[in-house]
């Protein structure tokens, strides 16, 4: 069963002799109180893709180049390490052809692919003296699978509390006929009321002939103050 591998459009000159395409277990086991185990199913790894090929420096009557143009070593490993650098995914392609017999047609060719986006997980240059000035380089790809991240607007439904209506203070009571008034407490005077209920200390004297008050200094606690008007 003849087969192509393909990096990133690029043909490899000699088939690799053998490739692993494997894709590692998530499960795990829990041991119970009881001393029994459960496994714990979960979906597989990223692929993981490991081979071995050969790069060779001078031309093979098995070597296959595209376009039927021989390549040294170096165009090979100069375009597998700019795909490391550049942190660039690209397609893994093992093109595989099968001949069947039939009675009636002869033999027939059926192919089969693996087509895998993946990245350069290792690249590994071998030297060995069995392979004299030719080169062995040894890959490890993983699965690089399309992800995008979503994006979403968070708004936020919970209402906003009204501001609490401000309490009216004890001593200043407002009437539904608009009336206002204020009781005194001990230590008032006529013109600190005026000053801190009406904004005006001035006014102590018209509220004081409002009030019948002869003299402003003279009030009592307890007694109520008419503020209506001011």
């Amino acid at each position: 069963m003849p087969y192509l591998v393909y990096l990133n459009k690029i043909l490899l000159p000699v088939t690799p002799g053998e490739i692993s395409i494997h894709a590692p277990g998530k499960n795990e086991t829990f041991e119970l109180i009881d001393g029994s185990e459960v496994n714990i199913l979960r979906a597989p790894g990223l692929e993981e893709i490991t081979f071995d090929f050969l790069l060779p420096q001078t031309r093979y009557p098995f070597a296959v180049y595209q376009r039927n143009q021989f390549r040294t070593a170096e165009y090979y490993i100069k375009k597998l390490t700019e795909l490391r650098a550049k942190k660039t995914p690209f397609q893994f392609i093992l093109s595989r052809a099968v001949f069947v017999s039939d009675e009636q047609k002869g033999r027939i060719n059926t192919s089969f692919s693996t087509n895998i986006k993946v990245a350069i997980e290792d690249l590994q240059q071998k030297e060995s003296a069995d392979d004299g000035f030719d080169i062995v380089m040894s890959i490890v790809l993983k699965a690089h699978p399309d992800y995008g991240t979503k994006t979403f607007k968070i708004q936020n439904d919970v209402a906003t509390p009204e501001e609490p209506d401000r309490p009216v203070e004890p001593d200043l009571v407002v009437l539904p006929n608009q009336r206002r008034t204020y009781t005194v407490k001990s230590g008032d005077s006529l013109w600190a009321i005026c000053s801190t209920q009406l904004g005006n200390g001035g006014l102590c004297w018209d509220v004081a002939r409002k009030n019948n008050i002869a003299e402003p200094n003279h009030i009592s606690v307890g007694q109520v103050i008419d503020l209506t008007g001011f």
